[in-house]
């Protein structure tokens, strides 16, 4: 990651498991409400179906190098509390679909 960057929007997952690794650099870790700095070495995993929203942000002045692992589920749903958005995932299909956390149509927040 480059300095001032970001992984994603924090988020979620419902049926993912999430494992990162960070190789170098330093990296702070955003989850709920908590904000820790991971250096090489650190490690963290996010259990699917916690609601407790997650990111990285690489707040230094150079690039950061992580090993981000997941289980890959066939079928999931990501949300991102904090942009009222849950992004439904159909490994099948060819397109990700969008809606507001009340389930209505919406757009991605990465637009």
């Amino acid at each position: 990651m480059e300095p001032g960057s970001r992984s994603a929007l924090a988020h979620w997952h419902e049926a993912e498991d999430e494992m990162i690794l960070v190789l170098e650099g330093e990296i702070t870790l955003v989850e709920g409400d908590c904000e820790t700095l991971l250096r090489p070495g650190d490690a963290a995993a996010f259990k699917a179906g916690v609601p407790v929203a997650h990111c990285l942000e690489d707040r230094s002045d150079r690039p950061t190098r992580c090993l981000v692992v997941g289980t890959r589920a066939p079928v999931d749903r990501i949300v991102y509390p904090g942009h009222d958005r849950i992004c439904h995932r159909d490994r099948s299909q060819p397109d990700d679909v969008w809606t507001d956390l009340a389930g209505r149509p919406a757009s991605t927040p990465y637009a």
